[in-house]
């Protein structure tokens, strides 16, 4: 009945993108890193995934899984 929904990435690669949040949220929560710094950390380590994947092949699969043409 809520009114909020997420819808998971459907890219490649996303259980390494959801992984590395996770362990990012798990840094902060223990206070091994403040939560900026987990997520600065997170986002870093997410570029260098996209970088190895190929930003225009990422731009592609998540246009198709909104139902936008290539």
């Amino acid at each position: 009945s809520s009114s909020q929904w997420l819808v998971a990435l459907r890219i490649p690669g996303w259980q390494e993108y959801m992984g590395v949040l996770d362990e990012a949220v798990r840094a902060a929560i223990r206070g091994r890193q403040s939560p900026q710094q987990a997520l600065q950390e997170a986002a870093e380590k997410w570029q260098q995934i996209t970088h190895r994947l190929g930003l225009e092949r990422q731009r592609q699969a998540y246009r198709r899984n909104l139902g936008l043409p290539d």
